[in-house]
C-alpha cells in the first residue's frame, strides 16, 4: 500500500490534497469506532464515501475533518451543521457582533427558548424561538436521545439554529 503524506493545518488537523487521500482518511475513520452512528445506514453498512462527503462538507465551511464527522448529519437528503458546531463556524467567521439566548432554567421553567443575534454590518438582529410544543408539534419529544433527556437544551440549539442560519446563510 502506497503511502499518503497529510500536511498538517495548523496544530489541530491534516489537510486532505486529494481525492484519494480523502478516501484512504474516510475508509480508515470507518474502520474505527470514530464513526458516529448517523452515518450507519438502515441496512447496517457504512460506507466511506458517506464520511468522505461529511469531510468534504466540512471542510468548505472550515471544520477539521474529525470536527466535520461528529458536527454533521444528513436531514431529509440534506447534510446540515448540528451542536455546537454551527456556532463554532459562525464565532470564526468574526461576523458575529452578539448574541443573547434564554438560559436553561427559564427554558425549563416555560418552555421556550429565544435566542437573538446580530451580525456585523447588518442592521437589524434577528431573533427566533424555540418551544416545547414546537416539539411535540415537529415529534421530537418521544424520540429516544436527547430530547428526553435534555429537552431544554434541545430548544436552545433548535432557537438557536434557527437565528444564525437566518444571519449566516452564507
Amino acid at each position: 500500500m502506497e503511502e499518503t503524506a497529510l500536511a498538517p493545518i495548523g496544530p489541530r488537523s491534516v489537510a486532505l490534497r486529494t481525492v484519494d487521500e480523502l478516501m484512504a482518511f474516510a475508509q480508515m475513520v470507518a474502520d474505527s469506532p470514530f464513526a458516529p452512528k448517523n452515518f450507519t445506514r438502515r441496512d447496517g453498512t457504512l460506507r466511506a464515501s458517506d464520511i468522505a462527503l461529511a469531510i468534504h462538507y466540512g471542510m468548505e465551511v472550515g471544520l477539521t475533518p474529525l470536527a466535520a464527522i461528529q458536527s454533521i448529519a444528513v436531514i431529509n437528503g440534506k447534510p446540515s451543521l448540528y451542536g455546537d458546531a454551527l456556532l463554532g463556524v459562525v464565532l470564526a467567521s468574526g461576523l458575529l457582533e452578539d448574541r443573547q439566548e434564554t438560559p436553561l432554567e427559564e427554558i425549563e421553567r416555560t418552555g421556550i427558548a429565544k435566542c437573538t443575534g446580530k451580525r456585523r454590518g447588518v442592521p437589524s438582529p434577528v431573533t427566533s424561538s424555540f418551544s416545547m410544543k414546537d416539539a411535540q408539534r415537529a415529534g421530537l419529544v418521544s424520540k429516544d436521545g436527547p430530547w428526553k433527556g435534555y429537552p431544554a437544551r434541545m430548544c436552545q440549539m433548535r432557537a438557536r439554529s434557527f437565528a444564525l442560519r437566518d444571519l449566516f446563510a452564507d
